[in-house]
């Protein structure tokens, strides 16, 4: 069993029979319509490469979404307004364009070209970004709150809480806030405008 949609407390929802993914699921998130989005590896001259198809209600195989990302797996998908997708993880390039980690996907599963985020923390950071970012949260107006990984001067890992403008770009205004490495930092955006993160900080 690779997917699952589990009820309320924990019981298996038996309606729920997913169409087999090969070779299995990375990662999946729910659309306004009820289909289910899911990241999954697939074999394309002759190069493991991730494709998002989408899925029934019941499970069932629907479409599959144009975008193809190479480099790494998907991560984290994101429903965001207007029916686009913010897809996060260790990717190096999606349908040929450099998105180093994250790219934002039309509703029709094409690379919104409008979000280029391919210069992470250029301009604010003078360290080396490497890896994939991590969580991420929307903000009013299109932008987004993410942390990257870097390094110290002493070579430790750190993680780094940057802020992107609507079109990608990180934005030279918000002062980055800096942890020391633990786990995959998540950041919780409350209704009051204020952030909140849970992880392994210090």
């Amino acid at each position: 069993v690779q997917i699952a949609d589990i009820q309320y407390p924990t019981s298996f929802d038996s309606r729920f029979i997913p169409d087999y993914l090969y070779p299995r699921y990375a990662t999946a998130a729910e659309l306004p319509d009820g289909r289910l989005l899911v990241a999954e590896r697939v074999l394309a001259a002759q190069k493991e490469v991730v494709k998002l198809v989408t899925l029934s209600p019941d499970g069932a195989r629907l479409t599959q979404w144009p975008a193809t990302f190479e480099g790494g797996p998907v991560s984290s998908l994101r429903l965001l307004d207007g029916g686009k997708v913010l897809a996060i993880g260790g990717f190096t390039n999606v349908s040929g364009l450099s998105r180093p980690g994250m790219v934002r996907l039309d509703p029709d599963g094409s690379v919104d070209a409008a979000f280029n985020p391919s210069q992470l923390g250029s301009g604010i950071i003078d360290l080396p970004f490497y890896g994939w970012p991590g969580s991420a949260a929307t903000l009013p107006g299109g932008g987004l709150l993410t942390f990257i990984v870097t390094h110290s001067a002493d070579g430790s890992d750190l993680w780094m809480l940057i802020k992107l403008q609507p079109n990608g770009e990180t934005d030279p205004g918000f002062k980055p806030l800096t942890f020391e490495a633990g786990s995959n930092p998540k950041i919780l955006p409350d209704t009051r405008g204020r952030i909140l993160f849970s992880g392994f900080l210090k």
